[in-house]
């Protein structure tokens, strides 16, 4: 059968050729030892493409190339010869043929790039083609499900492509606005839209700045919980945003606007805890002194207070302590306690630690926070434990310190310690010779080093050198 359709290239055998390649296409995976695509690519289907001519039957024996190449590239086809099916693909997505064949030829440029063996370069040649003519398709349809293919394709070229798709991110851009004007109401469509812009994101980075005065709007819309259409929209836009944050060299104004809107998203959207306290994380990097000493910081601590109080997974309330703990890194104690303080959430954890409330995971976390708070901010520290009126602290910071097995966390507990004992904190003072045995104890095990990534390396941890400190401290 495939020997007949070799040897006939008489425009009336359109048909028959059809009816072979959408067979071969069935059994590809079957006849994956039986037949050499590449030479059916090169000798036969290129021929098809190119003599066919303008017929109805041409059309359809078209579409059906387009359709057998797109099965066969993640079967069998070898690096040698997918320069020639990006050609030929990239040709019958540019020809002005009925839409269907376009849409076939996108269809199965979807299939060659998203898949395993893709090389980005051998690709590159056809790149700028292949955007135009997935561009001006998308211009030409009008159903909802043809646009979902073709936005599908265009991600998938986006996110393979990388680097390669900088010089021609300013031309997708002009596209969008418009794009995301016609599908209001349309939820799948704008969260393919919005999904498309992720991947453009992580291919252009820090250029992405060029494009906020339309992408922070579009991100104030699909995560305003006033808006029924966050539902569907949060998701993607919050991968959206957190990228974004990432690539930020700066917190500019039109990103600051936006953190706000975290707060009640945090309060209401649980399921994305994860990327919201990453989103968080990086507005506290990147600017949190002012961020988290204005009424939305008050509002984002009583926001997490009230998910502790819920009784989270033990590895959320990890994630909730980290996000304190970089925030006592990045921004003054002085700044930051009175909205701790306020919110209630410092006397929650306090209290949850004291009396033993949570699950030793959370406990561990908590007091990984205080003893931070401790060291950076020691007269702060004491004037919360005066408050709770308990002698009862101390011990509680001994027993635990002795529970972590992380030398780095045991560093940091023996200097919250060394820290309320030079205070002169009555409570400690009593137990004082058990704390210094705790002291001596984590520093004849700790090795002092400093290593990691920037942000490590600026920790207390690395930088304070423990016999210093406690020798400063208590005498």
């Amino acid at each position: 059968m495939v020997d007949q359709v070799k040897e006939n290239h008489a425009p009336d055998a359109a048909f028959f050729k059809d009816a072979v390649y959408n067979v071969l296409g069935v059994c590809a995976n079957e006849l994956y030892d039986e037949l050499d695509f590449d030479q059916l690519l090169e000798k036969f289907l290129v021929k098809d493409v190119m003599n066919s001519g303008a017929s109805s039957a041409a059309t359809l024996l078209k579409r059906r190339v387009a359709w057998l190449i797109g099965k066969f590239v993640q079967v069998k086809l070898s690096p040698e010869k997918r320069p020639l099916a990006y050609e030929i693909l990239a040709h019958l997505a540019s020809q002005p043929e009925i839409s269907l064949t376009r849409l076939t030829a996108a269809g199965a440029l979807h299939s060659c790039i998203d898949d395993w063996d893709f090389e980005p370069a051998a690709f590159a040649p056809f790149l700028a083609s292949t955007l135009d003519s997935l561009v001006s398709l998308l211009q030409d349809v009008y159903t909802i499900e043809c646009r979902l293919r073709i936005l599908r394709c265009l991600s998938v070229v986006i996110e393979r492509m990388e680097e390669h798709i900088k010089p021609f991110a300013d031309n997708l851009m002009q596209l969008l606005p418009q794009l995301w004007q016609s599908s209001e109401g349309e939820c799948l469509y704008q969260s393919s839209i919005i999904s498309m812009l992720n991947r453009l994101v992580t291919s252009v980075r820090a250029d992405s700045s060029r494009y906020y005065e339309f992408l922070c709007p579009l991100l104030a819309h699909s995560v305003d919980v006033n808006s029924p259409s966050h539902i569907y929209l949060a998701e993607d836009a919050l991968e959206l945003w957190h990228n974004m944050l990432q690539y930020a060299h700066s917190l500019t104004q039109p990103l600051a606007d936006l953190f706000p809107l975290a707060v009640p998203l945090l309060r209401n959207n649980t399921e994305n805890l994860r990327v919201l306290l990453w989103i968080i994380e990086s507005y506290v990097i990147m600017d949190g002194a002012i961020l988290l000493a204005s009424a939305v910081g008050i509002q984002l601590f009583e926001t997490l207070r009230g998910s502790l109080e819920q009784g989270l997974h033990p590895r959320a309330i990890a994630m909730i302590v980290r996000l304190l703990d970089l925030a006592l890194r990045q921004v003054p104690v002085a700044s930051i306690s009175p909205a701790l303080e306020a919110s209630g959430l410092i006397w929650l954890m306090f209290t949850s630690l004291i009396e033993d409330k949570e699950p030793a995971l959370a406990l561990a976390q908590y007091m990984s926070f205080f003893a931070r708070l401790a060291v950076q901010g020691t007269e702060t520290m004491v004037q919360f434990m005066d408050h709770a009126s308990s002698s009862s602290q101390p011990v509680a910071a001994k027993a635990l310190i002795d529970n972590i097995s992380s030398p780095s966390q045991r560093k940091l507990n023996a200097l919250a310690l060394a820290a309320i004992l030079g205070s002169g904190y009555h409570p400690a003072l009593a137990i004082s010779n058990e704390i210094c045995s705790v002291l001596l104890n984590v520093i004849t095990e700790v090795k002092e080093e400093n290593n990691g990534e920037q942000l490590l390396k600026n920790d207390i941890i690395h930088t304070i050198n423990i016999i210093d400190f406690t020798r400063s401290r208590l005498m």
